[in-house]
Parts: structure tokens; C-alpha cells; sequence
């Protein structure tokens, strides 16, 4: 397989039996480009060389079984990525499991052993040599890298609780293996907003896809720590807040990017009303009752406001009356 143009996912690369000149070997697969390739939840098995050949670019491996490969599972001419996967009974007995430059490989069941966080060396124990499967009680059940973003979601294929399951059948991206997974997709963008300094903005989105979903927010093209959530909230705003802002929504899948938001940052903010003011005159000294109705046809009315005359005039002013439909007022004189 020449990766240079799709991930591969949920891909089974297997009894390749090519013999010839350089890049004609019998690989499952190949990544030949300059440039980044990812495989998860994919199998590389019975090849006559190595499962996967890395050669001037850069994989990252995640959750992929390499067995019963001739020669290596995989071989990588630069440094590529590798974690929560099996590489057992490739090459003869007792061969290498990995060639060429090491990658950084963490909570991976490594055959002869390698140095790396959560790596084991155990029996994988399959269903069958041709059904790459874990037999429930595997050492490599349950032992993927325990970050909840690994967990396994859909069992079977999976075995044993929620933690990761080393090799092909483990992860949220095990499920693929029963039905398509879709990539993200946004479906309501971020909105551009206004808002003045000291106060608070948030931006949302809402997307869709294969669950989980995990969200990255960009500012300006750099990422925001921390800001892993639907929605991005900025508070007591300074104006080097203004500026354009994006999220990306990520699975197992792919990924998708939103349009950017612009945010503005004004010195302050001002909001205009129209309020209702009332001018009362009257008896000194005599006792008036200010209150409203939405509605003249009823006869329910309420007070606001209760002031005694000392001056020939009394000033009401309704605050609540711009938020309101409509208002009608009426005084009276308390006996």
C-alpha cells in the first residue's frame, strides 16, 4: 500500500508474497512520502517481509497487531510513533520485532521485551493464528495506555473493562471493525461576537460523528491549553483577546476544523433603553400607589412603587419597563 494520500484505519494488510527490486519488497504496507501517515486499529499478518515499511516520512501507530510477519513487524527509516499495538511471532522464533530507526513505543506487548512506558513482553494469546483477536484473561487486555480518550467502547471485539486493549481489537476504534465510523463533522460553526473589556464571551460548536469527539481551540493559529470542549469561554477580556478563533473536532476517524470567529474588544460597552418615567403630582402629604398591567382588559394590576408626597412632584422611573412588551400605569391615592 503506497500511503501517500490516506490514513489507514480498520485495514487488514496480509499475505503479501512480492519478491523484487527496492519498494517492491513484500510489505503489507508502505509509507513512502514526506510526510506524516497514521494506521490504527489495522492488522499486519503472513507478509514475506516486514508488516509495515516506513521509509522517508513518519508514522504514528496506534492500537494495530503485527504478527507472523517473515521479517519484522515494522521497520521505519526515521522516527515514528507506536503505542497501545502488538508485535509478536514476526521473523523467526525469537526474531527482531522492530528494524531500522526505534520509534518511541509506549503500552505495547513487544515480544524479546522494549524499553518504553507501559510496554509488556507476554504471550498476546489470539483466538487463532488467523484470528488476531484476544482470548479474554490476555496480559495484553487492559493494558493500553489508560487515558479515557484510549477506551475501549464496543465488546466485542474488545475484551475486559473500559481500559485499552493492546493490538487491533482494542479502543474506541475497535467498534469500526462492526459498522463505517464517520469523520467529525461540524454542524453549527462558532459565531463571530462583540463584548468590551473586563467582560465575558463564549464560543461554541456543535459537530457530529463517531463518539468520542475530542475539541482543540486555536487563537490566532496556536492552540489554547486546556480549552478541550465544545465551548471556548474568555473572561474579564483584555483587547489582546480580539482576534480570530477556530476548534478542531477530532475521533478516532479523522478530524474537521471550524471556520474562524472573529472576536472584537471594545474599551466599553453600551447599551441604549428607552425607559418609562412617570411625573406625579399631587396632595402633599398624601400617599400615592404607582402600578402596571401588560394587559387593560384584566383587572390585575401591580405596584412598583409607593411614595408620600413631601414636594410638589414625585419622579418614578420604571427600571424593568425597556425588557418588557408593553406597560400601563395607573396612580392612586392610598385613603
Amino acid at each position: 500500500m503506497d500511503a501517500t494520500a490516506l490514513d489507514a484505519m480498520n485495514c487488514i494488510f496480509g499475505s503479501n508474497r512480492v519478491a523484487g527490486p527496492m519498494f517492491a519488497w513484500g510489505a503489507g504496507a508502505f509509507d513512502i512520502r514526506w510526510g506524516p501517515a497514521r494506521f490504527v486499529n489495522c492488522t499486519f499478518s503472513y507478509n514475506n517481509t516486514q508488516g509495515l515499511m516506513v521509509i522517508s516520512g513518519a508514522a504514528t501507530v496506534v492500537n494495530c497487531t503485527f504478527a507472523y510477519n517473515q521479517e519484522q513487524g515494522l521497520w521505519c527509516d526515521s522516527q515514528s510513533t507506536l503505542m497501545n499495538s502488538i508485535l509478536y511471532y514476526n521473523g523467526t522464533p525469537g526474531g527482531v520485532q522492530i528494524g531500522g530507526i526505534p520509534p518511541v513505543v509506549t503500552y505495547s506487548d513487544v515480544q524479546g521485551g522494549l524499553a518504553g512506558e507501559g510496554n509488556i513482553d507476554a504471550n498476546p494469546i489470539f483466538v487463532s493464528p488467523t484470528d488476531l483477536t484476544l482470548v479474554p484473561g490476555s496480559r495484553c487486555m487492559d493494558a493500553g495506555n489508560p487515558d479515557p480518550a484510549y477506551n475501549d467502547t464496543c465488546f466485542p471485539p474488545s475484551v475486559g473493562t473500559a481500559r485499552n486493549d493492546m493490538g487491533a481489537y482494542g479502543g474506541p476504534g475497535a467498534c469500526c471493525w462492526l459498522a463505517p465510523c464517520d469523520a467529525p463533522r461540524i454542524v453549527m460553526q462558532p459565531q463571530s461576537q462583540t463584548s468590551c473589556l473586563g467582560k465575558s464571551v463564549t464560543f461554541s460548536v456543535t459537530s457530529s460523528g463517531f463518539e468520542p469527539l475530542s475539541y482543540q481551540w486555536w487563537f490566532k493559529a496556536a492552540p489554547l491549553p486546556g480549552q478541550r470542549g465544545a465551548n471556548l469561554t474568555l473572561v474579564g477580556l483584555r483587547p489582546e483577546d480580539a482576534g480570530l478563533y477556530s476548534v478542531t473536532v477530532s475521533n478516532v476517524v479523522g478530524s474537521a476544523t471550524s471556520e474562524p470567529a472573529r472576536l472584537t474588544v471594545y474599551d466599553a460597552c453600551v447599551d441604549i433603553h428607552m425607559y418609562a418615567g412617570l411625573t406625579i403630582s399631587g396632595q402633599m402629604g398624601g400617599t400615592y400607589v404607582v402600578s402596571y398591567t401588560s394587559n387593560l382588559e384584566n383587572t390585575n394590576w401591580t405596584a412598583v412603587a409607593t411614595n408620600t408626597l413631601s414636594g410638589a412632584d414625585w419622579f418614578f422611573l420604571d427600571m424593568e419597563s425597556p425588557f418588557q412588551p408593553r406597560r400601563f400605569y395607573r396612580v392612586d391615592l392610598q385613603p
